[in-house]
């Protein structure tokens, strides 16, 4: 479902006469609303010029959506690349997934939006030490952002000595 927004933004743009710029691009005022000026509403919603930047990314991908030959306008898409770049970070994808999936269907553009620093990845590291209150027992730590079941008790195995077997809160398995 588009929000009510977004169905704001597209009628502004649809109706407008009057043009100011916000970050570089035009953006229109509605001219049966004198003085109405969007941005000065994007510009109270926002807590920083990165998230007002980004919201105008979205908004003016899905409104020149409309023009004749916007496929082609490699400044359209990039548009589209600012607006995935930025959505989840300032948490407003939710407001533009509607307006911005459709708009880049019409062209078979992905509108996959880009997680926050998806490029640092996160591997488990395991730290076995040897418990000196019981002999022939190992324990391991494992410390990841997502483990398995299955590699849990793979490295607990891997790091075992041989004849010996894992214990759980203080009793001996197997």
């Amino acid at each position: 479902m588009v929000s009510a927004t977004i169905l704001a933004f597209r009628e502004l743009h649809r109706d407008a006469q009057n043009e100011v710029s916000l970050s570089g691009r035009n953006l229109q005022i509605h001219p049966g609303i004198p003085g109405l000026d969007i941005s000065a509403v994007l510009e109270s919603r926002q807590t920083s010029e990165e998230a007002r930047e980004c919201h105008a990314d979205c908004g003016f991908f899905i409104f020149d959506s409309n023009l004749p030959d916007q496929c082609g306008n490699s400044t359209w898409r990039e548009l589209l690349y600012d607006c995935l770049d930025c959505a989840l970070e300032y948490d407003i994808w939710k407001d533009y997934e509607d307006g911005v999936t459709q708009a880049a269907g019409a062209c078979d553009l992905p509108a996959v939006p880009e997680q926050p620093d998806a490029d640092e990845s996160v591997s488990p590291s395991t730290t076995p030490t040897v418990s000196s209150n019981a002999p022939g027992t190992v324990s391991t730590a494992v410390s990841t952002a997502t483990v398995s079941t299955t590699s849990s008790v793979d490295a607990v195995a891997s790091t075992m000595s041989e004849g010996s077997s894992p214990t759980v809160s203080g009793r001996k398995n197997g």
